[in-house]
């Protein structure tokens, strides 16, 4: 069973290499919001490199990009628990269907948000621990 935990209140917020994807001033109003909180975002452009952070700890929490498929998220989400399986951590995707929010589920995914994405839903499910799948348009 999934419980809420904690706020995000310090650290970075690693956005997947995909997650970079979509409006600039999206991102930029994301890390303004979250800086006063003690939180940055750090934009990951590999899984190594993902992984790597998480390994040293500089990491609070993840945004994943599952696109469409989201086959590549899930993956990642599986590394990212075998070396952190508390770590926050939420998903962005085209479309989701059963076999994918299952997965997620399982993966403690605290939150499963569909594009296009609006950065005020991001943030609240970032500050808000909220467990919920929903379109942001």
């Amino acid at each position: 069973m999934m419980s809420q935990v904690d706020q995000l209140d310090s650290g970075e917020l690693l956005l997947s290499h995909d997650g970079v994807q979509g409006d600039a001033h999206c991102w930029l109003d994301l890390a303004a919001t979250l800086r006063p909180r003690g939180v940055s975002l750090f934009r990951s452009y590999s899984r190594a490199e993902s992984l790597a952070r998480i390994r040293q700890g500089m990491v609070a929490g993840a945004v994943l990009d599952a696109g469409n498929g989201g086959v590549d998220a899930i993956s990642l989400m599986r590394s990212i628990r075998s070396v952190d399986r508390s770590l926050p951590c939420w998903l962005i995707a085209g479309s989701v269907d059963r076999r994918t929010l299952e997965a997620a589920w399982e993966l403690q995914v605290r939150s499963v948000l569909l594009q296009p994405i609006d950065v005020a839903v991001l943030t609240a499910a970032v500050l808000g621990g909220v467990y919920a799948v929903g379109r942001s348009n």
